[in-house]
């Protein structure tokens, strides 16, 4: 349907939990994140259902009033930090393939990419709400 980013911030969201509750780092707090890949599996299909019948509605002519704010219709423009992003882990995983980078690292350092990711949101937000869009 085109909704590219929401599908890939769920299957992020989900995949991190998974790591937390396989991994050692959770510490005690396993049910917490084994309850969030199901609050997070279950919240991806109602919300697959509705962007879906939204667009439906706005495709039978109803006009794009049909779809709430919060759900525009998915255009096809492009995301500068998903792209960054996505020519970043090419090029890592592209070292460690081809090169033999060891990606050790990563283990211990994966939350800085969460950090900045969220860093980069509150920042967005503020310069909307800035310029008043």
């Amino acid at each position: 349907m085109g909704y590219y980013k929401v599908g890939i911030i769920f299957a992020l969201v989900f995949v991190g939990f998974i790591t937390m509750v396989s991994g050692s780092g959770a510490d005690g707090a396993e049910p917490f994140f084994g309850l969030s890949i199901g609050f997070t599996w279950l919240y991806g299909i109602i919300d697959a259902a509705r962007r879906a019948q939204a667009v439906n509605r706005a495709l039978d002519g109803y006009g794009s009033g049909a779809v709430p704010d919060d759900m525009p219709l998915p255009g096809s423009e492009g995301s500068l930090p998903g792209g960054m992003i996505l020519i970043v882990a090419g090029a890592f995983l592209l070292l460690h393939l081809q090169f033999d980078l060891s990606m050790e690292w990563l283990e211990d350092w994966w939350p800085v990419g969460l950090i900045g990711l969220g860093g980069w949101l509150v920042w967005k937000s503020r310069q909307e709400k800035a310029t008043g869009e």
